[in-house]
């Protein structure tokens, strides 16, 4: 770890969370090309001087510890992968109505839209729901499932920190429609934020 680099973590994940008035937090800087973890901070934090008084969560190092569904920043994976296999440039446009329905759901943007047609930059620009699962249906929802198992996203890393927890990914044979368009957006899936 940075010790500076650390420090300067810590200071800005409490001010974010204050600033969000939010209960928790959490942080990891690393060199993507090596894995080298520079800093990593979980809210509450721990104080070792003082173990008088420690709060629920504060032992942990939730970046590896606790699994989550990643949500929108899993758009960056699909649009990665549409980019990977040539499904579509970053110019490419798509129709993307305002809703689509599969398996019985109704799938629609965060927020209100009309019918657009989007450029693959301009979907993941307006974090679309609609876009990025009819774009990684057109390649292929089995595409997306390769990729994530490449990435290895849903595994344990190995990192040198007790406790590490695995992601979580339907095996493929069992995806329905609804279950790609889902991944496709960071739902049905867990990740450790490592």
């Amino acid at each position: 770890l940075d010790i500076e680099l650390q420090e300067y973590v810590e200071t800005r994940l409490e001010e974010g969370a204050d600033d969000l008035k939010a209960e928790g937090g959490t942080c990891v800087v690393m060199d993507g090309g090596t894995g080298e973890i520079y800093a990593a901070a979980t809210l509450p934090y721990l104080n070792p001087a003082d173990m008088s008084v420690v709060e629920e969560g504060a032992d942990q190092l939730k970046a590896v510890t606790q699994a989550y569904e990643p949500g929108s920043v899993f758009k960056t994976i699909s649009v990665m992968t549409l980019l990977e296999n040539n499904a579509m440039n970053p110019d490419d446009t798509l129709f993307c109505p305002a809703v689509i329905e599969a398996d019985g759901y109704k799938v629609s943007d965060s927020h209100e839209r009309d019918d657009a047609t989007f450029t693959l930059r301009q979907i993941l620009d307006q974090s679309s729901n609609v876009g990025v699962s009819l774009a990684v249906e057109n390649m292929g929802f089995d595409k997306l499932y390769d990729n994530i198992l490449k990435y290895t996203l849903n595994e344990r890393t190995g990192v040198d920190y007790p406790g590490e927890a695995s992601g979580s990914l339907q095996p493929f044979d069992r995806w329905s429609r609804i279950t790609g368009y889902n991944v496709s957006f960071g739902q049905g899936i867990s990740v450790t934020p490592l």
